[in-house]
């Protein structure tokens, strides 16, 4: 493999990821990590991506590139059995916070078809399309600041909204989950406004698919100590789950 065909699959590697390490570049690419620290070196000189201490994640400039409609596509099962074991943990009348994951979609949407009442307050633009006609007794969509690539709004004013309120329940999604750090995003502003959201919550939800945990994101969004309950699916491995048992709440949802 020439080294201009080794930068094309490293991009779309990233690409399709939002994040990866080291490790895995290394075993998908088929090459030394000596090579691979050169090749991510070179990439970010030309402003094509950011390093991060064992990883990369596409450049600010680029991540518009990895649209919101094919990361819902990813891993789509898995989030919708992980959504529906979300919809079990929210009552009549309580008042919730969705950040702007894929995984929160799709329980936006199954909460939509199960006509329960709940107020709603969320950054994500797709789930306020989604729910803004159904949902009773209504939708609040968080101003700030447009990030194209979330699909969301982020910044101050979201973050000074959510210092108002205080709601009975918080559901996150992540970028990455390591079992001794906490749970991580790709993009400082996400994570500054999930501690907002945890902060505003009595009760914080992590959903999140089994592949984040083989991931690594660059910024701590939510400590594992302040989550009540993570939500995934059953392909995580045994020894990860093990050890999430003994910190916290874990829900391995069901086929």
């Amino acid at each position: 493999m020439t080294k201009l065909e080794r930068h094309e699959k490293i991009l779309k590697l990233i690409a399709s990821n939002s994040s990866i390490s080291v490790n895995e570049l290394c075993k998908l690419v088929n090459t030394s990590h000596a090579t691979i620290r050169r090749d991510l070196a070179e990439l970010e000189s030309e402003g094509l991506l950011e390093r991060f201490h064992g990883g990369a994640v596409l450049s600010s400039k680029k991540r518009f590139e990895v649209s919101f409609s094919r990361r819902i596509n990813q891993h789509n099962v898995e989030k919708l059995k992980i959504a529906a074991a979300a919809l079990e943990r929210i009552e009549d009348g309580e008042t919730i916070i969705l950040d702007a994951g894929t995984t929160t979609l799709q329980i936006a949407k199954l909460l939509v078809k199960s006509g329960k009442h709940v107020q709603i307050i969320t950054n994500s633009i797709a789930i306020a399309q989604e729910t803004a006609d159904y949902i009773d007794p209504g939708v609040t969509l968080l101003g700030g600041n447009l990030d194209w690539h979330n699909m969301s709004t982020v910044g101050l004013v979201a973050i000074e909204y959510l210092r108002t309120v205080m709601v009975d329940k918080a559901f996150i999604g992540a970028n990455s989950v390591d079992i001794e750090r906490g749970v991580f995003a790709v993009d400082e502003s996400s994570a500054f406004l999930n501690r907002a959201m945890v902060a505003s919550s009595r009760q914080v939800f992590v959903v999140c698919d089994s592949s984040k945990f083989q991931r690594i994101a660059p910024f701590k969004s939510v400590d594992l100590d302040e989550v009540d309950c993570l939500i995934t699916d059953n392909l995580i491995d045994r020894e990860t789950a093990a050890k999430l048992y003994g910190r916290l709440n874990l829900v391995i949802a069901k086929d």
